[in-house]
């Protein structure tokens, strides 16, 4: 018999603001790298994606939010 295999959850380390995370604050993803953020009420406004290799690949090693429609 084998077991499925268990995948590791991403954990969330930072700042929280009525249960929603706010403030500056880190997402990490198991065998992937870390997401870096500035967060308002649970979406990333501006951020950094680093690979668990240290590298930052265009296009994803900055993100930023949509600008807001008028």
């Amino acid at each position: 018999l084998t077991r499925p295999s268990r995948r590791a959850a991403a954990v969330y380390v930072g700042q929280f603001l009525n249960n929603a995370v706010h403030g500056e604050g880190t997402i990490k993803f198991p065998g992937s790298g870390s997401y870096d953020a500035t967060w308002t009420r649970g979406v990333a406004s501006d951020g950094r994606y680093t690979f668990d290799d240290g590298e930052c690949r265009p296009p994803v090693c900055v993100l930023r939010a949509p600008e807001p429609r008028p």
